[in-house]
């Protein structure tokens, strides 16, 4: 380097510099675009994970029953309800259909124990659905666990 001129190793140093600061702008630049496709791949990921978690409510329907309610101040009051109950999985749903007619039984027994003043009260139906959903705490059957019923949701209420 003795032989060059002063302004050509300024030039070498200058073109050395700019050949150094080229490289890493060319390594940011790549480490950018691959962190972008990771994290859109990440989002692709969150997005498909979000679509499974969400699943259609699973429901069993209650047929409408006609239960006689306790005598009042008008005498003796009909209910005429349908219901139908979300539960957790489809094991539950099974359980359910199985049991119908255990279900229909418990839900006339509690039914019948409420009075036509109760059940019309601002609070009643949603104290009722609270008591029915109380029914599910005991297994249907000895061999069965209690059915997993999340919600009641009333498809048909007369008070007369």
């Amino acid at each position: 380097m003795a032989n060059f001129p002063s302004a050509s190793r300024t030039l070498i140093w200058l073109v050395a510099l700019l050949i150094v600061v080229l490289s890493l702008l060319s390594v940011a630049n790549l480490y950018l675009l691959l962190d972008s496709r990771d994290a859109e791949e990440t989002a692709d990921e969150a997005a498909e994970e979000t679509e499974v978690q969400r699943q259609n409510p699973i429901f069993v329907n209650v047929g409408p029953m006609t239960v006689n309610l306790g005598a009042d101040e008008y005498g003796q009051r009909l209910l005429y309800a349908g219901l139908s109950l979300r539960v957790a999985d489809e094991e539950t749903q099974e359980q359910l259909t199985t049991h119908m007619p255990e279900i229909h039984s418990r839900l006339l027994i509690l039914l019948s124990s409420h009075s036509a003043s109760e059940l019309t009260a601002p609070d009643g139906k949603e104290e009722l659905a609270s008591d029915i959903l109380a029914l599910f705490d005991e297994p249907l059957a000895p061999t069965w666990p209690p059915p997993s019923v999340e919600a009641v949701f009333f498809t048909d209420f007369i008070v007369q």
